[in-house]
């Protein structure tokens, strides 16, 4: 499981030390020992971030903005992975004009 979370900050939890944020799963995954301490991204905001994860390739990479467009044919994770794991995407996606 693979979770995509935008302009989430390091104390953004209370794992971290957030004196109010509800965040019981990650909470929980902490006190088990997972602990996220570095953080890496293709862009500052949610489209450019999601193309680079979705397709591995840098944003600036495409002619087009992909919220509009699409990936323009480029290969997806999802597409490299439909035929041997399952498959779900959920919450707010922004990519593509549909």
């Amino acid at each position: 499981m693979l979770g995509v979370y935008d302009d989430v900050g390091y104390g953004d939890s209370g794992a971290y030390g957030h004196p109010y944020a509800n965040t019981p799963n990650i909470n929980k995954l902490a006190a088990e020992g997972t602990l996220f301490r570095h953080f890496y991204a293709t862009g500052a905001v949610c489209n450019p971030s999601r193309t680079g994860f979705m397709t591995g390739r840098n944003p600036n990479s495409f002619p087009n903005y992909s919220d509009d467009y699409g990936f323009l044919g480029a290969a997806t994770i999802t597409e490299l992975l439909t035929e041997t794991h399952e498959i779900g995407h959920f919450g707010k996606w922004h990519i593509g004009p549909e």
